[in-house]
């Protein structure tokens, strides 16, 4: 089966457009990829109903990972929790919708 879908993909035009458009694709660094998420949570706190009060409770009834991705989770919580109340988005009262 593995030679059929790489003969396919060999031959296929669309198949071989879309790995060209991936390898196209930029390179991005963890610290890329860690600030776009960070710009996710900010986004999910700005929008959750109880801020990042709400928000922050929810994250940690996740399972804990490892030691040492946990450590880092709370590092960028502390982060975001310090740019939430920076930013009217701490708590149930300073969260809307509307914020941009």
């Amino acid at each position: 089966m593995l030679v059929t879908l790489q003969s396919i993909s060999d031959t296929d035009p669309h198949a071989n457009l879309v790995a060209q458009q991936i390898d196209d694709l930029p390179d991005i660094t963890e610290e890329e990829i860690a600030a776009q998420w960070e710009e996710h949570e900010k986004s999910l706190i700005k929008l959750h109903p109880l801020g990042y009060q709400g928000w922050i409770k929810e994250r940690k009834k996740w399972p804990k990972t490892d030691k040492k991705a946990y450590k880092i989770n709370l590092q960028r919580w502390k982060r975001l929790k310090k740019w939430a109340k920076e930013n009217g988005c701490y708590n149930e009262r300073s969260s809307t919708l509307s914020r941009e």
